[in-house]
């Protein structure tokens, strides 16, 4: 399948393939949404002149239509029952269909706005379960109610681009619900594997589901707060995290392995795959700490190039009480 911008002469095709839209809603219980001849021929006219309206095409033959807009939409400005997953600049898909001949049409569309876009919003309408569920398929999140110009109410859905990272052996990515399984088994049970952080260990099935819900949480509110999965399997074995604390500065802010993954240089994978992404963020500098007592992560930190900044004041660790120092390194980008 392949994508480019509506030409005048593909009107009367695109005319078509949503009179077969029309009929597939009504026919799969969603006959309110595209009422009589809506999305009206006016309205496909000027997203050709606009440059906004989107074939999807194979060979000589259109299969597929959208209209993808930049800017404000006036109709996003309120919200209820929820919440859009940032302010930040976005696009918005309006108008999309298929004539059903080809496979793969809404995948197409997807990847082609996912490529162009960070942040993607979209409305649908409630009776509209086909939609709904390939939005939820191709990863955006029911954000809460909107209404349109006249009154009636959509559901609201957004995707925003998720931080991946990979190296040789691992990749860094969002956590899933089901992966409180490896983490409970492969860190979260084991003793060494907290010893020098702040989190307690997790030792039944009901506790481990109860940890993934708060961690998916905070990554929800901390962009680069990721599962770590080994390579090919994607089993996940430890986490990552990183944060800009001030413009141009980045901290790790803590990277664990369970006890089977130790030694074998992922943690230097990671580190380092964390300083290229915050250079690419923009980061001048990127600052790492550790225990004092913590040899194994010194030499780690010291192994990528990073230079003793200073040591902290003494604390306390909350679950032994337990005093310790923290031993603070700088590395330029």
């Amino acid at each position: 399948m392949q994508i480019r911008k509506a030409k005048p002469e593909d009107l009367d095709s695109i005319l078509e393939i949503y009179k077969i839209a029309r009929e597939f809603m009504i026919n799969s219980g969603n006959p309110n949404q595209w009422r009589k001849e809506k999305p009206a021929k006016e309205q496909i006219e000027a997203d050709i002149k606009n440059g906004i309206c989107n074939v999807i095409y194979e060979g000589d033959e259109i299969h597929g239509v959208f209209a993808l807009c930049e800017g404000i939409d006036p109709t996003y400005s309120y919200i209820e029952n929820g919440a859009w997953l940032n302010d930040e600049k976005y696009v918005t898909i309006h108008r999309i269909a298929s004539d059903g001949k080809a496979h793969g049409i809404f995948e197409a569309a997807m990847n082609k706005c996912k490529e162009y876009a960070d942040n993607i919003r979209i409305d649908t309408h409630e009776d509209n379960k086909v939609m709904q569920g390939a939005l939820k398929k191709f990863g955006f999140k029911r954000c809460g109610i909107i209404y349109l110009s006249n009154g009636e109410p959509r559901i609201a859905f957004q995707w925003k681009k998720e931080v991946r990272i990979e190296t040789k052996d691992l990749v860094l990515k969002k956590a899933e619900f089901d992966d409180w399984k490896p983490l409970l088994r492969n860190i979260w049970s084991h003793e060494e594997s907290a010893k020098y952080m702040l989190w307690k260990v997790t030792k039944t099935q009901e506790e481990a589901k109860a940890r993934i819900i708060r961690t998916l949480e905070f990554e929800e509110k901390e962009k680069y707060a990721l599962i770590i999965y080994k390579k090919p399997e994607m089993e996940a074995i430890g986490f990552a995290a990183m944060r800009e604390c001030e413009p141009g500065v980045f901290e790790e802010m803590g990277v664990a392995f369970g006890p089977d993954f130790v030694h074998k240089g992922y943690g230097k994978q990671v580190l380092t795959a964390m300083c290229e992404e915050a250079k690419k963020a923009g980061a001048k500098e990127f600052l790492a700490s550790h225990r004092k007592l913590n040899v194994a992560s010194k030499a780690l930190i010291v192994s990528c190039g990073f230079e003793y900044d200073y040591e902290s004041e003494e604390k306390e660790d909350p679950r032994t009480g337990e005093k310790y120092t923290i031993v603070n390194y700088r590395k330029k980008l």
